[in-house]
Parts: structure tokens; sequence; C-alpha cells
């Protein structure tokens, strides 16, 4: 299977900035948990390969990437 990369663009409904900033201030909280509760699975997948290049766009909060030594490991 081929990779999928999906890259859309949205626009903000007018009247909704308030709205939309809280729900994806809730969507990161999420995402956020999400990595924590799968860390275990994932360091495991880890002792297995190794990491050949990573693409990230834009600068992630200290708080979301957390431990990301492993990256620098290959």
């Amino acid at each position: 299977m081929a990779p999928l990369l999906l890259h859309n663009t949205m626009w903000i409904t007018e009247g909704h900035l308030d709205g939309f900033r809280a729900a994806v201030e809730r969507g990161v909280a999420f995402v956020a948990e999400h990595w924590r509760l799968s860390d275990p699975y994932i360091a495991e997948v880890r002792e297995h390969c190794a990491v050949e290049s990573l693409e990230m766009y834009g600068e992630p909060e200290e708080d979301v990437v957390g431990d990301v030594a492993f990256l620098s490991d290959t």
C-alpha cells in the first residue's frame, strides 16, 4: 500500500472563530492523550525498526512533542 497524505484548506465560517478555537484545543488535548496512551505500543514497534526520515511542517509545542529522542537514533 502506498502512503496517503491528505492536505486540505478550510475557511472558518463567519462568527465561528471562538468555537473553532475551542474545538481545536479539545482536538489537540485528545491527540496528546492518545500519544501518551499509545507510547508503550509504539515503543515496542521501535524495537524492530529505525526511522529513516520524518518530515514535519511547522514547530509543535514542547508539551505536544514530549520525548522524541528516538527520532535521532538513526
